[in-house]
């Protein structure tokens, strides 16, 4: 066994010793070495026999056993006794000497014994509770101080007849006595079921080594370690560690790196050895586990960024292409203007080049002969009515093509209203009969449910069976949704509404159902002729 172990202690496991570095060889090869076994350890105890082959560990639960049955009956005998010799005391001084009446003086000693049981019971609730209220403990104390002291002077004083006084406040003091032991198992029961019972320090220790154990017990406080093994295992661990970390370094603890100083800066923090050494890997794992965390949310913020930017690009180029169409439209309507103003100017300009040159033509004319002026005059004329006449056709053609466009979009406009009127018009006759379809399907259910009721109270007043019931409901199936025709009406509707699972007693109810509704056609024959 090595300097930093110790004997195990039933239900205690200490924390393991630290594990030594590489570059410690002898230290390792040591304590890989295995440890020899006790014969008197405790699973050779726990197995050993006396001379008369019965198991130690068997006689010593009988003897337990034994000893609880002695405690339980001694316990309640003195407080039975005691609180006789209580009530008959207090009951006669009550009487007495206090100025109560007969009936409250039966009653004042069981309020007095009766407190002190209630407050230490209602204190141990609480307790169990988690919720601990001492007043009631100090209650319970002082009303235990008060029956001891009114038992003791309920004879006269005490100075007078101590022997007497001594009598009368023993059994009290008895009593709760075994009230305060029963009570400390109680409470000790309770802490050991949540984990909080607290180790008592040896009273050797405390003689041997005052300030070393008040040095102990106020880091077993302080850490909240419960078990005084444990922390006996743990000071061994550190000393043995202290001792390792100054021989690696000769001496020169200054010398030694600050994490391999951990185990002694966290041992006043309830940390072991090994908690300590492995407290840098832990933070340097958590620090990855951060970063991590944090390059995790950094990508997923740049791919929601870049959703974002995708749909706001995706948003800009409908909007883009939005808006070229409305130019395109746009730009056909200026072209088509600019065409229509461009006819009109060309028609203007034919015009006058076509006046200019007769006006020419008349002069020449005019300056070879006057003798056909009469002649050119007519020409003239002529010419000038058909210059005009070409331009009011040319005015009837650009308006004719004008009408005929605006004849064109007004067509157009009139098919598209057309298509929608007749679209809504079918829409709604859609609906309508979608409607009407419903109306009827509801009427159908509403008589298919008054015939099935009908059906099923016949059914109940001719007491059917289960199983010509379900033949007449197959039989109201085939007139109602196939027609009277049973091989139209499918076997999955009768597992449906027969809730069954076999296709075969699906077919079995369907040919029943037929030959049930046969026989009802031929008794109806004569009655239909």
């Amino acid at each position: 066994m090595t300097i930093t172990e110790l004997p195990r202690t039933p239900g205690r496991r200490p924390d393991p010793a630290p594990p030594a570095p590489a570059d410690n060889p002898t230290d390792t090869a040591a304590s890989a070495s295995p440890e020899p076994t006790s014969a008197t350890g405790p699973d050779a105890s726990a197995t050993a026999l006396d001379a008369s082959g019965t198991p130690r560990e068997g006689r010593w639960d009988r003897l337990m056993i034994m000893l609880c049955v002695v405690a339980i009956i001694g316990s309640v005998t003195v407080g039975v006794i005691g609180f006789a010799m209580s009530y008959d005391t207090l009951r006669l001084a009550a009487q007495r000497d206090w100025g109560f009446s007969p009936e409250l003086a039966r009653w004042l000693p069981i309020g007095i014994d009766a407190s002190i049981v209630a407050f230490l019971a209602l204190d141990l609730v609480l307790i169990k509770r988690g919720v601990p209220w001492p007043l009631l403990r100090v209650a319970a104390h002082g009303m235990t101080l008060a029956t001891v002291v009114l038992n003791a002077t309920a004879h006269g004083s005490i100075t007078k007849d101590p022997d007497q006084a001594v009598a009368h406040a023993l059994m009290p003091i008895l009593f709760v006595v075994g009230i305060e032991a029963s009570r400390k198992l109680v409470v000790q029961a309770a802490r050991l079921e949540t984990g909080t019972a607290m180790d008592r320090v040896p009273l050797h220790r405390w003689l041997l080594a005052p300030w070393p154990t008040a040095r102990l017990y106020r880091r077993m406080r302080l850490c909240g370690i419960t078990s005084y093994p444990e922390m006996i295992a743990r000071d061994r661990d550190l000393m043995g560690y202290q001792q390792w970390l100054a021989r690696k370094h000769g001496g020169d603890l200054s010398a030694a790196d600050p994490d391999a100083l951990l185990p002694m800066e966290m041992a006043k923090h309830g940390i072991s050895v090994t908690e300590a050494l492995a407290l840098p890997e832990r933070q340097e794992q958590a620090a990855a586990d951060r970063a991590t965390a944090r390059r995790r949310r950094l990508l997923d913020l740049q791919t929601q960024q870049e959703i974002d930017k995708m749909r706001a690009e995706a948003d800009q180029a409908r909007a883009a292409g939005d808006l070229r169409v409305a130019q395109a439209e746009a730009h056909g309507r200026a072209a088509e203007a600019e065409s229509e103003a461009n006819a009109r100017a060309t028609a203007a300009q034919r015009a006058a080049q076509r006046e200019r040159d007769l006006e020419e033509t008349a002069a020449m004319q005019e300056a070879k002969a006057r003798q056909a002026k009469a002649a050119a005059e007519q020409k003239e004329a002529e010419a000038r009515a058909a210059a005009a006449e070409r331009e009011r056709e040319q005015q009837q053609r650009d308006a004719a093509e004008e009408r005929a466009k605006k004849a064109r979009f007004a067509a157009a406009e009139a098919q598209s209203l057309k298509d929608k009127e007749a679209d809504l018009k079918a829409a709604a006759e859609a609906d309508r009969q979608r409607a009407e379809a419903e109306e009827k399907a509801a009427e159908a259910r509403l008589r298919a449910a008054e015939i099935e009721v009908a059906a099923l109270e016949a059914e109940d007043l001719a007491r059917l069976s289960q199983s010509e019931r379900k033949i007449r409901k197959v039989a109201r199936l085939i007139l109602s949704e196939a027609g009277g025709d049973s091989e139209q009406l499918p076997l999955a509707r009768i597992r449906e509404v027969l809730a069954i699972s076999s296709d075969g007693t699906a077919s079995t109810y369907r040919t029943e159902a037929a030959a049930y509704l046969a026989d009802q056609a031929q008794e109806q024959a004569p009655y239909a002729a």
